[in-house]
């Protein structure tokens, strides 16, 4: 699906994520694995709105540097997100398991909120731009 409606439809999706988040700031209640889950899926609904937007259709994967790829190459600079693509890591099969000790990468969840947010308002304005 392309279109302000469907991109706005994925941005509320991707701002429930956030919202959970929020909730989730404490590492002694949540762990590390769900609550970057949930940013990935935040980060995930973000670029395809995105996409969405510029009238692409996307690809059925949760690949971030692949979605933000597709991205920059209709000109659209994507870099102020990139250091979200490591989330990549816990939508495939670290859902299932933990992810290895050599490829944790550090969770500051204060930052990583606010690095999602920045990317869901970024997509807000321009999803606001096209009315």
């Amino acid at each position: 699906m392309v279109g302000p409606d469907h991109a706005r439809e994925l941005l509320d999706l991707a701002d429930e994520d956030l919202r959970a988040m929020r909730g989730m700031i404490d590492p002694a209640v949540f762990a590390d694995r769900v609550f970057c889950l949930l940013a990935q899926q935040a980060t995930e609904k973000a670029l395809k709105a995105w996409l969405t937007l510029r009238g692409l259709a996307y690809p059925f994967v949760h690949d971030l540097l692949r979605l933000m790829g597709l991205l920059a190459e209709v000109g659209d600079d994507v870099t102020a997100y990139q250091g979200l693509a490591w989330l990549t890591l816990y939508a495939g099969g670290f859902r299932y398991q933990r992810v290895p000790a050599d490829m944790v990468q550090e969770c500051s969840r204060g930052e990583l909120i606010a690095d999602v947010e920045r990317l869901l308002a970024h997509v807000r304005r321009l999803l606001e731009a096209v009315g």
